[in-house]
């Protein structure tokens, strides 16, 4: 995993969620979710390494792709990482929402 790329990917699709939407620009997050969860999915440990290692705002980021990982790993350590990683995160609301993923996640292991 590069984790230098991925980190600026994740800052991309920040960028781009914060621009006034338009149809081009849906275009592209699409192209940086999917990135991110490319890079994602090459190893699970390294992809373990960094969830816990990466800063709660870029583990949020990363969650759009939690089941998409839960599918390609189908790992109890991943789902498990996942949910330290959430109590990590000091916003309830936001804890709610990865709890969900979370969950999801779950039935695919």
């Amino acid at each position: 995993m590069n984790v230098k790329s991925l980190k600026e990917t994740i800052e991309l699709l920040r960028s781009l969620l914060n621009m006034e939407r338009t149809q081009e620009n849906r275009a592209d997050i699409k192209v940086v979710v999917n990135a991110i969860g490319e890079e994602l999915s090459i190893n699970l440990n390294d992809t373990i390494n960094f969830f816990d290692t990466c800063s709660t705002d870029e583990f949020y980021w990363c969650s759009m792709q939690f089941v998409n990982l839960a599918k390609n790993f189908r790992s109890k350590e991943l789902v498990a990482c996942v949910e330290r990683n959430i109590a990590r995160i000091e916003s309830k609301f936001t804890r709610e929402e990865l709890n969900f993923e979370l969950e999801e996640m779950r039935k695919h292991v």
